[in-house]
């Protein structure tokens, strides 16, 4: 008996820290002045504005990362009629054209990449980027995609790597750790855009899952000669990924949840997510995370899914524990 209570304490400490997962109280209220339209639209960004002021000094600091966010700002101001002071409607809107420009050239690499990755074995499967923004996105141009990231079976890893050199890319050796062979899967192409490959969803082989589902379930992606995830398989990447990497800042991985579950919300299956969740060992990072959702942003996630992923949560172990907390931890 004395023995199990420090487990259980460690085990809720452990749960608690957590918590830096999630974003913060003026980071919420960002969130739904991006994501929220009509009259709740127009109040979030009142109450936004009310905490962080000047909207052209809000993005600075610890928030710089946000910035990638402004063409989606831009858009909400336009959706829900908000009048902007000149400069600050100058600025969005700048920053909106800027991301369209920008969204040209990153298609258009993606696009060489994709076909030549896909000449030398199976198509591949673009995570997140235009996955998203040409699918969910109501206004493509408003999601900022930093790099390529594509999923590629074991057996074409060989082959993608010698043509990459042709197509302008040198690879980057800080991610050859991500493998226990000297396969180097982190390249930036001349322009500077990054290219990540991967052979399994999630770097941490613990929640590596059942990858031959995801490739059996992968459906085109238009417009690409290359796959895209089901929208499941995407929720679970987005909010899995965002559990154990530093990049969960930039927020965008809240939106990308958001638009998933408004285009799917009729169809989306959530029976096959909580089984994906569970194959991955996932239901502790999820269970706060889509808790999170429903609660804050009121996403349509069913209560009967949130207890599901609570079950999963306290059924993990002790090493899952530590591991999802090391995750959280990592920025």
């Amino acid at each position: 008996m004395s023995s199990a209570r420090p487990r259980e304490a460690l085990r809720r400490t452990l749960r608690r820290s957590l918590d830096v997962i999630l974003p913060s109280d003026v980071e919420t209220r960002l969130l739904r002045c991006l994501l929220y339209s009509g009259d709740d639209g127009r109040r979030a960004w009142l109450d936004w504005r009310t905490v962080v002021g000047d909207p052209m000094t809000a993005f600075t600091g610890e928030r710089l990362g946000q910035k990638s966010l402004l063409p989606l700002l831009h858009a909400a101001a336009e959706r829900n009629a908000i009048e902007l002071e000149p400069p600050v409607a100058r600025w969005l809107r700048a920053t909106y054209l800027r991301e369209q420009l920008r969204g040209n050239a990153y298609r258009r690499i993606l696009g060489e990449t994709v076909a030549a990755v896909g000449a030398m074995g199976q198509m591949p499967i673009v995570i997140k980027g235009c996955s998203l923004s040409d699918t969910v996105y109501p206004d493509s141009g408003t999601r900022h995609s930093h790099g390529i990231e594509l999923l590629v079976r074991e057996s074409d890893v060989g082959h993608c790597i010698a043509r990459l050199p042709e197509l302008g890319y040198t690879a980057v050796a800080r991610n050859r750790s991500r493998r226990p062979d000297q396969v180097l899967l982190s390249w930036k192409h001349a322009s500077g855009l990054p290219l990540e490959l991967r052979t399994r969803l999630f770097d941490i082989p613990r929640h590596a899952g059942e990858i031959a589902s995801v490739w059996a379930r992968a459906r085109p992606l238009p417009g690409q000669a290359a796959l895209q995830l089901v929208p499941d398989d995407a929720l679970l990447q987005v909010c899995g990924s965002a559990t154990m990497s530093g990049s969960r800042t930039s927020l965008r991985w809240v939106c990308d949840a958001w638009f998933l579950l408004q285009c799917h919300r009729v169809a989306f299956d959530w029976r096959l997510f909580v089984r994906t969740a569970e194959t991955s060992r996932l239901g502790l990072q999820l269970s706060g995370v889509l808790r999170y959702f429903a609660e804050a942003l009121r996403m349509p996630v069913p209560p009967e899914i949130l207890g599901e992923l609570d079950a999963l949560a306290d059924a993990t172990d002790d090493v899952g524990h530590e591991v999802a907390a090391m995750g959280a931890l990592v920025a």
